[in-house]
């Protein structure tokens, strides 16, 4: 590891016409502009050319297939220059740094940079704009371009008046007889899920065993280094390049950020730069796109959570219960969406969250009570005692829209009946329990096109923030994500894809079947496409199955747009699931039969 993770920038010597490739980038639309992610880097803006899928994002190889933007159709002398570098060609986008920008040093170690390496193209850049990779100093003069390790630190400058403007391009070191030419003859780099073999695996590990003789607990950790290194062996073994090995390489990397990498980073230590991309890389190899900062805490949660802290130990009444409102869905079907812009009716009341504990803390209603069978619940559940501690459950965190608990407000001024408003995905499977605990329940039912949502439960796994449960019996990983499923047993050997897909199948599946013994009038039916295309209709056509009345407030609400919801993990947009498209794709015979039955009702 000499030279890794600091091997020195190398200038290129390209044919560039600069002017013909700036002039497809001027006539480009304002709107192709997307915030870059890069801020800290020093470059604002950028338009994404080739990507994966295809789509508006930063993600990285490991998510998907390269594919060409349409934007990429508007440059034909940038998508001609492209062919001629015979380069294997990951991401590609156009960089834009504003006048007087001054970066801060910026380290990108992601296993991404670990095969691959950035092209910097001037396209239209002042002299005096400048490329810093670690302690050298590339300029742009005359148009010259560089190569640079993405590894190594990196900050753009440009102390001049004017724009500058890169076209960077990404490259993976690959033999031509392992890559396909697509889109237009362009030669982008073969996709399939690549990880660490086990020698890289070890060849990383060691130099930290390496570096860390010092440290008060390295026995420990090379006890625990030496350990991991033997599973990942043992799992690439088994697995190598493919995705039905991601859980499992997950689980270890998971352990080894516990075991060794945040004891490093927390006790202070004086490491060196290569043992900190080290780090990095093994933190963040199974990462998808690039960290971005966490959103701070909206007010709205922040008070949800004092309110919850503040929530009533004792319930000295319980409440009335009137055509209480279901929205059931599968998971990452837009339920969140709907149900935010739903609890603007003056009328309804929420628990202003899902109903995870206020269910499953039921001793008999908890999974566990059925061995971990599935989340299913059906009407012998819903015994008298049961649906009592239930409502009392739900009263306990009643709020109105203006977020006053119900049992915070004076008795004369409680609704005597309250409508209420509830959505948990889990509830998908306990149609049936629910209409047994409340008989007059309506169920909103929002279903959505299966591509879109299962790479969105996919991209839900991926970020661990919608864990359900851990060291499930039967169960070789460490957690499980949305709805236990019947069957989830099977799945221990399946690509996330797999799981999502059967996920998104058994809640719609099961949905179908319950809801053909609930009565038209205490249903409706809701396609996620056409919420997000006429809101307004949608929302007002659920108040008139629900007889809830409107007021000044509420009809101001909506002539705003849509908000994105607050359980959105990457930007919407229509076409997002074609970064998962092939592995969506290959299990259309298993999803393709429900879509028709759902879009045929």
């Amino acid at each position: 590891m000499e030279d890794f993770p600091f091997s020195p920038p190398i200038r290129l010597n390209l044919a560039v016409d600069s002017e013909q490739l700036y002039a497809n980038l001027v006539r480009l639309p304002t709107t192709a502009w997307q915030t870059t992610g890069m801020a800290e880097l020093g470059a604002q803006m950028l338009v994404p050319l080739v990507s994966v899928g295809g789509t508006l994002n930063n993600d990285f190889a490991l998510a998907g297939a390269m594919r060409a933007t349409p934007w990429l159709a508007e440059c034909p002398a940038i998508a001609a220059f492209l062919r001629r570098l015979h380069i294997p060609l990951s991401r590609c986008r156009l960089l834009r740094l504003d006048a007087h920008t001054e970066g801060k040093a910026l380290t990108q170690c992601y296993y991404h940079w670990w095969r691959r390496t950035a092209w910097y193209i001037p396209l239209n850049c002042p002299k005096g704009v400048c490329l810093e990779s670690g302690s050298q100093v590339m300029s742009f003069d005359e148009g010259t371009s560089w190569r640079v390790n993405m590894l190594t630190s990196l900050r753009l400058g440009n102390p001049t008046d004017r724009e500058a403007f890169w076209l960077v391009v990404e490259s993976k070191a690959m033999e031509p007889g392992n890559a396909e030419m697509k889109m237009a003859g362009l030669w982008l780099e073969t996709y399939y899920f690549e990880v660490l073999t086990a020698a890289e695996f070890v060849q990383l590990t060691q130099s930290i065993i390496t570096e860390i003789r010092e440290h008060p607990r390295y026995p420990a950790m090379v006890d625990a280094l030496v350990a991991l290194q033997q599973r990942w062996a043992q799992v690439f073994a088994r697995f190598g390049h493919t995705s039905p090995g991601e859980l499992y390489y997950r689980d270890i990397l998971l352990n080894l950020t516990e075991q060794v990498i945040l004891p490093l980073q927390r006790g202070g230590g004086c490491w060196s730069d290569t043992m900190r991309c080290v780090l990095s890389i093994l933190k963040n190899l199974l990462a998808s796109a690039p960290q971005i900062d966490k959103p701070r805490l909206s007010t709205r949660f922040l008070a949800q959570q004092r309110r919850k802290r503040a929530l009533p130990t004792t319930v000295p009444t319980v409440a009335v219960f009137d055509r209480p409102l279901f929205l059931v869905s599968a998971p990452r079907a837009g339920s969140t969406l709907l149900f935010e812009r739903l609890a603007g009716y003056p009328d309804l009341w929420t628990i202003a969250e899902e109903s995870h504990e206020a269910i499953e803390n039921i001793t008999t209603l908890h999974p566990a009570a059925q061995a971990y069978h599935s989340n299913r619940l059906t009407a012998a559940e819903a015994k008298p005692e049961v649906v009592t501690v239930l409502r009392v459950n739900f009263t306990r965190q009643l709020q109105n829209r203006a977020g006053e608990l119900y049992l915070h407000l004076p008795p004369e001024k409680r609704p005597h009946q309250v409508r209420f408003l509830e959505k948990t995905p889990k509830n998908a499977l306990r149609v049936p329990f629910l209409r047994a605990a409340f008989p007059d329940a309506r169920f909103i039912y929002l279903y959505r096109e299966p591509r879109e949502n299962i790479s969105s439960l996919i991209e839900g796994w991926r970020s661990r923030r919608f864990i359900a449960y851990q060291n499930l019996p039967d169960w070789p990983h460490r957690d499980w994500s949305f709805l236990l499923t019947l069957g989830w047993r099977d799945y221990q050997n399946a690509s996330l894809a797999e799981i999502a897909t059967y996920q998104w199948i058994c809640a719609n599946q099961t949905l179908l079947e319950d809801l053909q013994e609930v009565p038209i009038d205490q249903q409706c039916w809701v396609n996620y496409a056409e919420l997000i295309a006429n809101p307004r209709a949608v929302i007002q056509r659920i108040g008139e199955l629900a007889e809830l009345r409107t007021d000044i407030d509420w009809e101001e609400q909506l002539q705003h747009p849509l908000p994105v919801s607050r359980m959105t993990l990457s930007t919407p947009a229509p076409d997002k699931w074609k970064r998962h498209e092939a592995e969506i794709l290959a299990l259309y015979p298993n999803w393709a039969p429900l879509w028709e039955k759902l879009t045929a009702s």
